[in-house]
């Protein structure tokens, strides 16, 4: 009786993860809410706009590519803009604050990159390369 009683247990317990994982969804980074303390506050003026072209190594454009731009305000850093590039690897991102900037891109089977810029007031057209991304291979030793 109690084997019988062990088995149940064992597959009640399979079904419940089995249900647990067949439920599990992935999250679109872009549609992820932003915690508000790290919104750039309303009282920076958001002045500047970047006008980017995406594309990989052999400059084919990338399309899908998400883009990040974080803003150093005071000693804070702060969320100040994102989006997707479109099929031609295009992407414009508006209302973006004046002062230094760090540009974050990935997707697309690609490595992420990161590129800092120094925002002025008005439209800047800015490349960004993605290469592909390669795996790699790490061993452990203890």
């Amino acid at each position: 009786m109690s084997q019988h009683i062990h088995r149940l247990t064992v597959v009640l317990a399979a079904l419940v993860c089995l249900l647990f994982v067949a439920t599990l969804r992935d999250v679109d980074p872009n549609q992820v809410a932003t915690p508000r303390s790290l919104e750039l506050p309303d009282d920076v003026a958001r002045v500047a706009t970047l006008e980017l072209q995406i594309q990989g190594e052999s400059a084919e454009p990338l399309g899908d590519v998400r883009v990040r731009v974080y803003a150093l305000v005071g000693d804070q850093i702060y969320i100040a803009g994102r989006g997707s590039s479109t099929p031609d690897g295009r992407l414009r991102i508006e209302r973006l604050p004046e002062g230094e900037v760090w540009i974050v891109a990935e997707g697309g089977g690609r490595a992420r990159i990161s590129r800092r810029l120094q925002l002025t007031p008005g439209e800047q057209e800015v490349t960004l390369a993605l290469p592909a991304a390669r795996a790699l291979e790490v061993v452990v030793v203890d």
